[in-house]
């Protein structure tokens, strides 16, 4: 079972030679089948937004996953998963100066293939 695992950690002093590390929160996202994230960007409320690909929520095949969490504590807040009858992965995701999100990333299902 492999499941998509986000850590977000900041470095404190780049000046060691032994760096430390502090984890702000850790939270795993997924289920029984193949999913991935590629991309994370925090938005403009504190929380962040995920894109990558599940094959365990979305149709035949892999689809493109765009999740975003909860501020502070990384929970889930929504997921929407995007795709046709074969395989679509999302590679980037930024949010947009109205609010929404943009995802780039590659289809096998629309268009000439």
């Amino acid at each position: 079972m492999k499941r998509l695992i986000l850590s977000f950690l900041f470095i404190i002093n780049l000046g060691l030679v032994q760096a430390q590390v502090d984890t702000l929160w850790t939270n795993t996202f997924g289920g029984s089948d193949e999913d991935g994230g590629w991309s994370v960007q925090q938005t403009d409320d504190g929380g962040y937004i995920i894109t990558g690909y599940t094959g365990y929520l979305g149709n035949d095949g892999v689809d493109v996953w765009l999740i975003k969490t909860v501020s502070l504590n990384g929970y889930l807040h929504w997921a929407q998963t995007f795709g046709g009858d074969l395989n679509e992965y999302g590679h980037s995701v930024q949010q947009t100066t109205d609010g929404g999100y943009i995802i780039t990333g590659q289809t096998a299902s629309f268009g000439s293939g």
